[in-house]
């Protein structure tokens, strides 16, 4: 995985956290990634899928940004619901400086808990 770092190099970071909702949070997701290129002419993310889906199945609910995006160089990082793993990655990206936002679907109540903890904006879907 360390030889695949160069990838993200100078990116964005987006936790994505969804159950059910996926594809919904997908789109939110690519509005706030949207949004966010707008203020920092980053053109570059990496999403952090927090979910209960297996990998690579998750990448259904994605499919629609994924396809329909020719602006943005999307990385994808399975976390699972590894809140450790989750908790350690965050504190790693904050470190770095580089922007970093969450979209979680509305009853994933200990993701968006974790975010705002780190203080981490959260849109809630």
């Amino acid at each position: 995985m360390k030889n695949l770092r160069v990838l993200e190099e100078n990116n964005a970071y987006v936790v994505l956290g969804f159950n059910g909702k996926g594809s919904e949070v997908a789109l939110t997701a690519y509005n706030e990634m949207s949004r966010l290129s707008a203020e920092t002419g980053c053109r570059r993310f990496t999403l952090l899928i927090a979910t209960n889906k297996p990998s690579p199945y998750y990448i259904e609910d994605l499919r629609y940004v994924l396809q329909n995006n020719i602006a943005y160089t999307i990385v994808l990082r399975y976390v699972g619901l590894n809140m450790e793993r989750l908790s350690r990655l965050i504190e790693e990206i904050k470190s770095t400086g580089r922007p970093l936002i969450g979209v979680v679907e509305s009853d994933m109540e200990e993701i968006s808990r974790l975010l705002e903890e780190k203080q981490v904006k959260v849109e809630r879907v």
